[in-house]
């Protein structure tokens, strides 16, 4: 490639239009992570014409969060090409970590976790920081001493046991019936569980409290 120079001015570019781009998002964000972002190079087998103006832009579907690209352009008359600069956006801020490799299922209690500063952009999964979002409920996987804690780890604790006697709603048009029946398995808020009627016949409904199941016909 015969521009090297000329990437370096590029790279410099793509790096202010980002720094520009995250203030205007920066409503959606925390104000107290710490921005960072690293421009990689162009692939060097790369053949392009000189550009007097070259202007970076969002591909389709790109995010300025963790590993992305940004698209630049030639926008004079002199060349007319488009290519794609490898870059990483990291956040830094506080977050919610593991004390302690876990396994799968484990109950979180406060005693699993300690304040650290983690990269919130390493995974696309949200960060998890409310008590109320993570207290008393389990690990979805097995977990890693200084994970930090995302919405993808976590799943909520059964709503009822499997064999549980529950309410039944059966709504059809024209009419609504309430039944009581017991499930076939432990029933989770918004989730489905199958019911077993007194009757022999199962149905499959919507977990809609903790002791009713909403069937629609």
């Amino acid at each position: 490639m015969s521009t090297a120079q000329t990437e370096n001015d590029w790279r410099v570019l793509t790096k202010s239009w980002i720094e520009s781009e995250l203030q205007t998002s920066k409503t959606k964000l925390p104000n107290n992570l710490r921005m960072e972002i690293q421009i990689g190079q162009l692939d060097t087998r790369l053949s392009l014409s000189p550009c007097q103006k070259v202007e970076p832009f969002m591909p389709a579907g790109t995010v300025l969060w963790g590993r992305s690209r940004i698209g630049l352009r030639c926008a004079s008359q002199d060349a007319r090409w488009q290519v794609f600069m490898p870059i990483t956006v990291k956040a830094y801020g506080p977050a919610l970590t593991l004390v302690s490799n876990l396994p799968a299922g484990t109950l979180l209690t406060s005693d699993h976790i300690q304040e650290a500063e983690v990269d919130w952009a390493a995974n696309a999964s949200p960060i998890v920081l409310a008590s109320q979002e993570w207290l008393g409920k389990s690990l979805s996987r097995n977990v890693s001493l200084g994970e930090a804690l995302r919405e993808s780890m976590l799943k909520a604790p059964p709503t009822f046991a499997a064999g549980t006697k529950v309410k039944l709603l059966l709504k059809a048009p024209g009419f609504e019936l309430a039944s009581e029946g017991q499930s076939l398995s432990p029933g989770k808020l918004g989730e489905q569980v199958r019911v077993r009627l007194d009757n022999g016949r199962i149905v499959t409904g919507k977990v809609v409290d903790e002791r009713t199941v909403w069937v629609s016909f």
